[in-house]
């Protein structure tokens, strides 16, 4: 079997050992591996440690900390690592960073500012809304805008329409009529 040596290649032996008659040492020789660059990986890292975590799905910020922590490990073996090894890491961490599943915060919020809901939202879904507030004197009228395929934090501002008031015109045409009745004549 040969012999190994971390950052090195074995290359043979200093002696030939075929015929011998005497004690003799051999020695091992060994070259030296060309140094790998870190470059690609170190920059995946760099971009993976500035994400936050909030800002993703559980899943998918799950699997980019896994192919971070295997980079991370790579990393830490300096100068010991084959370029494959170091590329499969890169690769992997970044392909993980790329299917970060980003999530927005969509809020609902009543005529004044009051929050109704506020919900979590995958990027490209929609947003469910909370049920219908009321507003004394109010009708509710829907929501200021679409909360589909959302791509960004959102707020939601309910909007109402006022009630329209009791059609009095009648029963003030009957009271006119009563008040012109003179009592007398009854």
């Amino acid at each position: 079997a040969q012999p190994s040596r971390d950052g090195y290649t074995f290359s043979g032996w200093d002696k030939t050992f075929t015929s011998v008659t005497s004690n003799l040492t051999v020695t091992a020789q060994y070259t030296e591996n060309a140094k790998a660059s870190y470059v690609a990986l170190n920059a995946a890292i760099a971009q993976a440690d500035a994400l936050t975590e909030t800002d993703y799905t559980a899943t998918t910020w799950s699997a980019m900390q896994t192919a971070l922590t295997t980079a991370n490990s790579v990393d830490k073996n300096l100068y010991v690592e084959s370029q494959s090894t170091i590329d499969v890491a890169t690769t992997a961490l970044t392909s993980a960073i790329n299917a970060l599943v980003k999530v927005y915060t969509v809020t609902f919020v009543d005529y004044n500012g009051t929050t109704i809901q506020s919900v979590k939202v995958e990027s490209g879904q929609s947003a469910t809304a909370p049920a219908q507030p009321s507003r004394d004197g109010y009708t509710f009228s829907g929501w200021d805008k679409a909360f589909s395929n959302v791509t960004s934090n959102l707020t939601i501002t309910a909007q109402y329409t006022a009630k329209g008031g009791a059609d009095y015109t009648a029963l003030n045409a009957a009271i006119s009529q009563a008040d012109a009745l003179i009592e007398t004549n009854y």
